[in-house]
């Protein structure tokens, strides 16, 4: 809910890259909708737009369109094409005049698509069904959603086949492919011999994809950079000649992106009219150190329909790709070629309306039609669910805060999306704490309450309420992102929210703000020093780490490293409160000066989200829960090892349970994992 007096929300997307439509209404006092925006988030193909107007006059035979685009730095097109049922009417620089042409064919052209090329490599497609009804205006967009159909099957029988399944389609056509290579850095050198093979057959090899619309590069290095190697009217296709030089482009090939840049290549192909495909090119010389996980890369690109071909060089290993083929000898690169060439040449393009997206278009076309790039359970069990199976005596499926009580061994609280729940054993049981029907409890903290330590939650979307005698309190505002209490003042608690942080000296039944000279934004995590009394750290969403050491009186910005940086968990180490950790959207930094400064910790955990911190008092042992499982560091984060029993797990919170000697990983979607700390052996 979003009004006057709390005029923002929190909406959580999850941590997987999904197309995601946002709608906000506005109401009347009756509560019926008075107005409505939307915005869509991930949906490939919007960072530029064009428009054509106009309509065909049947009695001239003449069709006269005017265009107009949007790009974010307001360039124009370097390359237009307007396309009347599937015939190129126009082709050129961006017009400066009415678009005129004469009928494609006999009927009344009811299908308009124009494409436009920018000179910083953003694409922009609109298409639009013309109404002979109402000609001056152009109706409904519609996706490109391409299809497998039955061989020996022509495009006006396809599209009855779709129409009689129930899919509401427009027209079924072929077209010229759009094909991304994503290439790791040093993945055509290292095998020389082979490679100076390939390059004096190259001719040949280039000749294959002559009549692609569009062929672009993406290096998997550190910036992802992007080379637009060939498109349609762009001169002599050189795109092969750009790949085999691609390495001079990767600064420091030592650090690769692969599945960040596969999810990008998605993200460009996704809004394609044509057949499409994305051929990863691997050399498995380096670690892979994206923020997405493979797992996540794939899903993405199942969602927006594009397929994945993956080559390996020579004896390029890289086990988390599905196998395809390899290149080992001086025909092989050709023949690949002729292969890719062949599967795109199946493709066809079905048009459907707008409004079906993702996983709005079914997961099945009829019998005899594929979707192109989409997995499913029975070819790819792997995707069929998100991970393990959980621990059935917690009934949720996502734990998003997890607290061991220090005072009463086995006591552990778990906030999830379906209310707080408490186990008295180290988590062998659970029970449901009575709260407010339906509240999901995002975190949870100790408080010094009259009955002994008594839970404090926090909940995104309502009030944050915390056990009493006499039942719940509420917080005096909308969103409780974290929660802390002081280690020295038992009922001195702590709560971050959207504008702030806000604190408690009598355990959490009265509120005050305490931001000042805080950043007004997110605070998303809280830790307080256990060395130093009034010490406390909040982490925010973009404006880096922030210290009080007035109890919450006034606060200062410590570091520059992290200040643009979504900052999700931190944790500071009990032995050295000099050090502290700080989990980020892009791996996990950490500071042995108590914030001046900030690197990046070790080797062996991936760039990837980490969403919670718990160090082990007994030993010292550091825990962080990711988007690719849970990892542990015995030596203060300069090593990780992952484990194995939670690989491809995103675990969201973490509690250290010694009387059960169990590390309690809570996940997005897979519910409750217990990890016994001396079976916690590294992945394989």
């Amino acid at each position: 809910m979003v009004a006057a007096a709390s005029p923002s929300c929190v909406v959580d997307l999850g941590l997987d890259p999904r197309e995601h439509k946002l709608e906000l209404v506005r109401t009347d006092a009756s509560g019926a909708v008075t107005d409505r925006a939307e915005r869509w988030i991930n949906r490939p193909g919007i960072e530029a737009e064009i428009f054509a107007k106009g309509a065909c006059d049947p009695g001239t035979r003449q069709c006269e369109f005017s265009v107009a685009w949007a790009h974010p730095y307001r360039l124009d097109p370097k390359e237009l094409t307007m396309r009347l049922d599937g015939e190129i009417v126009y082709h050129g620089a961006g017009p400066r005049s009415p678009v005129r042409a004469p009928f494609p064919g006999p009927a009344v052209p009811r299908l308009l698509i124009c494409e436009a090329a920018f000179p910083d490599g953003r694409t922009a497609i609109r298409t639009d069904v013309l109404s002979a009804a109402n000609r001056e205006s152009a109706g409904a967009s519609l996706r490109a959603v391409p299809i497998l159909p039955g061989p020996d099957t022509d495009n006006s029988d396809t599209a009855d086949q779709l129409r009689a399944a129930g899919w509401n389609v427009h027209a079924v056509e072929g077209g010229t492919p759009d094909v991304v290579f994503v290439i790791e850095p040093k993945a055509l050198q290292s095998s020389a011999a082979l490679l100076r093979e390939m390059r004096l057959r190259g001719g040949r090899s280039a000749m294959v994809l002559r009549d692609a619309s569009s062929i672009q590069l993406i290096v998997a290095n550190q910036s992802l950079t992007r080379l637009d190697a060939y498109s349609s009217g762009g001169g002599r296709p050189a795109w092969l000649a750009s790949m085999f030089g691609a390495s001079k482009y990767a600064a420091n090939p030592r650090r690769v992106r692969t599945a960040d840049a596969v999810a990008t290549a998605g993200y460009l192909l996704g809004a394609s009219p044509r057949p499409r495909a994305i051929v990863l090119v691997l050399s498995g010389r380096a670690p892979d150190t994206s923020t997405l996980s493979v797992e996540q890369a794939r899903h993405y690109l199942s969602e927006a329909l594009v397929p994945l071909f993956v080559w390996r060089i020579g004896d390029a290993a890289a086990p988390e790709w599905p196998e395809d083929r390899r290149l080992q000898a001086d025909h092989d690169l050709y023949d690949s070629l002729v292969v890719l060439s062949h599967d795109l040449g199946k493709q066809r393009i079905a048009w459907l309306d707008a409004g079906v997206e993702g996983e709005g278009i079914p997961a099945r076309a009829p019998d005899g039609v594929g979707l192109a790039g989409r997995l499913d359970a029975e070819t790819e069990p792997e995707f069929a669910s998100a991970a393990r199976a959980p621990d059935p005596s917690l009934p949720a499926r996502s734990i998003f805060a997890l607290a061991a009580d220090p005072a009463e061994s086995g006591r552990v609280l778990a906030g999830t999306d379906a209310g707080l729940f408490e186990s008295r054993d180290g988590g062998d049981s659970w029970i449901t704490v009575k709260s407010e029907s339906g509240l999901s409890v995002y975190a949870v903290a100790f408080t010094r309450g009259t009955q002994g330590l008594e839970p404090l939650i926090g909940t995104s979307g309502r009030p944050a309420r915390r056990t009493a005698e006499a039942g719940w309190t509420a917080f005096p505002t909308a969103e409780i992102l974290a929660v802390a209490a002081d280690p020295f003042e038992g009922a001195t608690v702590y709560a971050g929210t959207r504008s702030g942080v806000l604190k408690s000296v009598d355990g959490g039944y009265s509120w005050s703000d305490s931001s000042r000279k805080l950043s007004r934004t997110f605070t998303l995590a809280l830790a307080a020093d256990p060395k130093r009394r009034g010490t406390l750290y909040a982490a925010t969403a973009g404006d880096g780490v922030y210290r009080t050491t007035d109890h919450g009186g006034t606060w200062e910005p410590r570091g520059s490293e992290l200040e643009k940086t979504v900052i999700r968990s931190l944790a500071v180490d009990p032995s050295n409160p000099d050090r502290i950790y700080a989990g980020t959207d892009g791996g996990l930094w950490t500071t042995r000066n108590a914030g001046s400064s900030w690197e990046l910790a070790g080797t062996g955990l991936p760039r990837t989200p980490v969403y919670a911190l718990a160090l082990d008092p007994k030993d010292s042992t550091l825990w962080a829960g990711t988007a690719r499982g849970l990892f542990r560091s015995g030596d203060a984060g300069r090593t990780w090892t992952l484990v194995a029993s939670t690989s491809g797990i995103p675990v969201t919170s973490i509690a250290v349970e010694n009387v059960r000697n169990l590390v309690l990983a809570g996940t997005l979607g897979s519910g409750l994992q217990r990890v016994p700390v001396k079976a916690a052996s590294p992945a394989n």
